[in-house]
């Protein structure tokens, strides 16, 4: 009678050690990478202290999970912890005037507008405050707008002088500033003929660019950070055409 009930308890902790972790999620997840890869179609089987156990095609395998950025699970995000442990993401929120939630994680509250980027993804969006009835912080009580228009006081030109700046990095102007430098007088003629060239412009945020006061002053504070990079390269140029001369 011993040896079965010994032999019931082998099998009990046998099966405790090959089954899945109930408190992981269920589904089928994508893991991704901190390296950029993902391994998607996976079943989350367990945790062994820093190493995760998951199934795929049929097979247990597993992976560091220092190596792991997030693990996707339906519309949910989870990240592990300092300690090895898998925690849900808690997402902002923002609702829309007409009653719908974009989950997110809100980056700037603006008196204007609201920049946020979406789960997974780095790029920044924008949308009117106007267009929103209010947001969420990490699943937080509601924060709601006043309704109201758009201020018509706000300074759109400032706005866009200041985006501009920030965002034209003008690293190609001033490469080509130094290459009209060490070009003697051709050079010379063409660099100014480049700062009077207005540059290409992609601003970040789109739907202010339609605005003519933040188009404005986006495209001038672009053009004069181009003049101020091109200028300084040809300086540099220059400089080094003196030094091999003399």
């Amino acid at each position: 009678m011993r040896t079965f009930f010994r032999f019931i308890l082998f099998l009990f902790s046998g099966t405790l050690c090959f089954a899945q972790d109930t408190t992981l999620p269920t589904g089928n997840c994508t893991a991704y990478l901190a390296s950029g890869k993902t391994i998607r179609d996976i079943r989350l089987w367990k945790i062994n202290g820093k190493t995760l156990e998951y199934q795929k095609n049929e097979s247990l395998h597993d992976i560091p999970i220092d190596e792991i950025d997030h693990i996707q699970y339906r519309k949910d995000e989870f990240v592990f912890s300092d300690s090895g442990s898998l925690n849900k993401v808690l997402y902002d929120g923002i609702i829309t005037s007409g009653g719908d939630t974009i989950n997110c994680f809100i980056k700037e509250i603006g008196q204007v507008y609201l920049r946020y980027t979406l789960p997974g993804q780095t790029e920044a969006l924008f949308i009117y405050r106007s267009e929103t009835r209010g947001y969420t912080l990490k699943g937080e009580p509601e924060e709601v707008f006043p309704t109201m228009p758009i201020d018509p006081k706000f300074d759109f030109y400032e706005l866009g002088k200041r985006d501009g700046k920030k965002e034209f990095k003008g690293n190609g102007s001033l490469a080509g500033g130094m290459v009209c430098g060490v070009i003697p007088v051709l050079g010379w003629l063409v660099g100014p003929i480049t700062m009077a060239v207005p540059p290409n412009l992609a601003p970040s945020k789109k739907i202010f660019y339609n605005n003519p006061e933040y188009r404005k002053g986006y495209k001038q504070a672009a053009h004069v950070k181009k003049v101020r990079r091109t200028f300084g390269g040809m300086i540099a140029g220059v400089a080094v055409v003196l030094l091999l001369l003399l």
